[in-house]
């Protein structure tokens, strides 16, 4: 799975310079975004994108599959940083951190790679109901402190579908964390891979809607949608909106399932202000 790995850090006041791209993974209803540097090395793949600083040594790999994949994704991970001879038999720390207004749950390795001190990060967030990314941030602190500025940038460019706030770039660049951290795991060296990522609850968050967009046809599922290019309409076309929202209440219904759902006054306005048409609900 991984041929290299990208690291990055979040930091609002940072942009990125004007040579750089926007990677989506995957290219259809992605399940996450986000901009880098033309000048590092970058290899986008269907299930992951890969990258190098253009130092040549800090390194990411962001990867995406369903709920169910994401034990798989965790030890092709720890195989290949293995196989770099770092050392993953240390206790991690574990941290809650706020990536796109999105609970990211943090694995934090303060190890070694060889004879070099290296700092390791798992970070997992949910990208829609269905669907995971797993986050692997690898390299020594002063190498994250020298990209800080970059990294930070690419860090902020991050949209899931959930997305709004960010996190400190501290913490990113291997400084301290930003909350009170988690209690520590035990030793991996007995736990198996899907034990790695295990952290405290989510605390409640308030409603938010940061996803409302034109698509071309209706929404199969959570996270499944095909945006639409343009808001402009023939008179006699079909709207179709897909919206997410953060923080509803879920309401259990038959068998384990559970579904929420919105009523939604509508407007047309003119340019002037003029209501065209409207609908209230009952």
């Amino acid at each position: 799975m991984l041929t290299r790995m990208l690291t990055f850090a979040l930091l609002a006041s940072f942009t990125l310079p004007a040579e750089a791209k926007t990677y989506a993974l995957p290219a259809k209803s992605p399940a996450i975004t986000l901009t880098i540097p033309d000048n590092w090395n970058v290899t986008a793949g269907k299930n992951e994108i890969n990258s190098v600083a253009s130092d040549g040594y800090l390194v990411v790999n962001v990867a995406y599959g369903d709920r169910s994949d994401l034990e798989n994704l965790i030890k092709e991970t720890r195989a290949y940083l293995k196989k770099g001879k770092v050392d993953l038999s240390v206790k991690p720390v574990a941290v809650t951190l706020d990536i796109g207004g999105t609970p990211a749950r943090v694995q934090r390795y303060t190890t070694t790679a060889g004879s070099e001190k290296t700092i390791v990060d798992f970070v997992t967030v949910d990208a829609s109901r269905d669907r995971v990314v797993l986050i692997t941030i690898w390299g020594t602190k002063d190498e994250r402190t020298a990209n800080e500025a970059t990294l930070s940038a690419v860090m902020n460019s991050i949209k899931l579908p959930a997305d709004s706030g960010s996190a400190p770039s501290s913490f990113w660049s291997g400084g301290a964390a930003p909350m009170a951290e988690a209690p520590r795991m035990v030793d991996h060296s007995t736990n198996t891979a899907s034990e790695v990522l295990c952290v405290a609850p989510k605390a409640p968050t308030p409603l938010r809607v940061p996803r409302n967009l034109f698509v071309t046809e209706t929404a199969p599922g959570f996270g499944s949608y095909t945006s639409r290019t343009s808001n402009t309409f023939r008179k006699d076309e079909r709207i179709f909106t897909y919206l997410e929202a953060t923080g509803a209440t879920l309401v259990p219904v038959e068998g384990d399932k559970r579904r929420f759902g919105y009523i939604v006054d509508v407007d047309v306005r003119n340019p002037e202000g003029d209501i065209l048409w409207g609908k209230r609900a009952p």
